[in-house]
């Protein structure tokens, strides 16, 4: 679902970069963003499915990607429009990073589509091949 997401709010920063009616930008933008904050939340619901023992790692990268994107985005948004006097550039600049990240998220779906879904593997450390051999009466 993720994909389509990338997909719409790519085709909407695009829209927006030909600078339309007001009414248009804000329809645009509401459902971009709205595309964004879905795919951003399906993020965060598959990353304990798909890296169950690994998720306080993935979580933070994941966090620490979008840090970045939200320092980098505004510097690089605004170095274009002191360059330009335009918005367009900065639009096309997201709708093209919208659309690298859906081929990406493609890629990876082709990749990774045998394992996606596979149970994470089993734990094999003494301590917790102990743990299974502990047995507590309760009385």
């Amino acid at each position: 679902m993720t994909d389509s997401h990338l997909a719409v709010a790519g085709i909407m920063l695009a829209g927006i970069a030909f600078l339309p009616l007001l009414a248009l930008v804000v329809v645009l933008l509401f459902v971009g963003m709205m595309c964004l904050g879905a795919g951003n939340g399906s993020v965060f619901q598959l990353v304990p499915q798909r890296f169950g023992n690994e998720i306080g790692l993935m979580t933070g990268i994941i966090g620490a990607a979008g840090g970045i994107g939200g320092y980098l985005l505004p510097l690089i948004l605004g170095n274009l429009y002191k360059l330009t006097g335009s918005y367009m550039p900065g639009f096309i600049c997201l709708s093209l990073i919208t659309f690298c990240a859906f081929a990406l998220v493609i890629i990876m779906q082709l990749k990774w589509r045998n394992s996606w879904m596979s149970p994470p593997a089993p734990v094999n450390d003494e301590a917790t091949r102990r743990l299974g051999e502990l047995k507590v009466d309760v009385q």
